[in-house]
C-alpha cells in the first residue's frame, strides 16, 4: 500500500525490479538443463564415434577323428558276476515258495540262451512248484506282531525309567532271528496278509489260494 503514494517512475523502477526476480530461477533452470542434454549429447556422440571392440577367436585345430572301436565284452557265463547274483536273487524268492516269480527273474533276465545251467534251475522250480498244495483253512492262520526292535541294547537297557518298557514289549535283533528260526524249524512260513485274502471284483473279500509244500 505505500508504493501507492509513491511518485510513478519510482514505482515503475520498482516493478521492474520484481519482475527479475521471477525471471532469475527460471533462467537458472534453464542453463542446467542446457548443460545435462549437452553432456548426455557429448557422451552418446562419444560412444558412437569409438571403434568397435576387436575379439580375438581362438579354433581349436583341426584333428582327424580315430576310428570308432566299438568295445569288447565279455561272454557271459556261469561264473559271470550278474549270473550268480541273479540265481541268488532267485533262489531267495523260491525259499519263499514263489516259483513263479523266481522263474519270470531268470527268463527275463536275457542270460538263458548263454547259461544253460539257468534251463535247468527253471525246471527245478517248475517241479517244485508241482508239488505244492493249496493251504486248506486260511481262517486259522496264525499272527504274530512285533514291535519296534532293539537295535542298541546298551542304550535300551541303560537302567534309566524306560528300560522296563523296552524289556517287557521291545524284542532285540538277536531275539528276532531267533524266533523267526523256531518259527521255520516248526514248519511255519512267513506270508504277506495280500496272500491271506483280498477284494475280488465284485468287491467282497475273499481268501487267497496260498500254496505250499505239504506239511507246512
Amino acid at each position: 500500500m505505500a508504493g501507492a503514494f509513491l511518485p510513478k517512475e519510482q514505482n515503475r523502477a520498482r516493478k521492474r525490479r520484481r519482475r527479475w526476480h521471477y525471471y532469475i530461477p527460471t533462467a537458472i533452470m534453464l542453463l542446467l538443463a542446457l548443460a545435462c542434454v549437452g553432456t548426455i549429447s557429448w557422451a552418446v556422440i562419444s560412444v558412437l564415434d569409438s571403434p568397435e571392440p576387436q575379439y580375438t577367436v581362438h579354433t581349436k585345430p583341426t584333428e582327424t577323428d580315430p576310428p570308432t572301436v566299438p568295445p569288447t565284452t565279455e561272454p557271459v557265463t556261469a561264473e559271470s558276476p550278474e549270473v550268480l547274483e541273479l540265481i541268488a536273487q532267485a533262489d531267495f524268492v523260491a525259499a519263499g515258495y514263489d516259483y513263479d516269480e523266481a522263474i519270470s527273474m531268470i527268463r527275463e533276465s536275457g542270460f538263458m540262451d548263454d547259461v544253460p545251467s539257468l534251463a535247468q534251475r527253471v525246471g527245478d522250480y517248475t517241479t517244485a512248484k508241482s508239488k505244492l498244495q493249496r493251504y486248506a483253512s486260511p481262517e486259522t492262520i496264525t499272527h504274530i506282531f512285533f514291535h519296534s526292535l532293539i537295535v542298541d541294547t546298551e542304550r535300551a537297557f541303560d537302567g534309566d525309567t524306560e528300560e522296563g518298557g523296552y524289556n517287557m514289549y521291545m524284542t532285540t535283533v538277536a531275539e528276532f532271528k531267533a524266533i523267526l528260526q523256531q518259527m521255520y524249524d516248526r514248519g511255519y512260513v512267513l506270508i504277506s496278509p495280500y496272500q491271506m485274502a483280498y477284494e475280488n471284483e465284485n468287491g467282497k473279500f475273499v481268501y487267497g489260494d496260498i500254496m505250499l509244500p505239504p506239511g507246512k
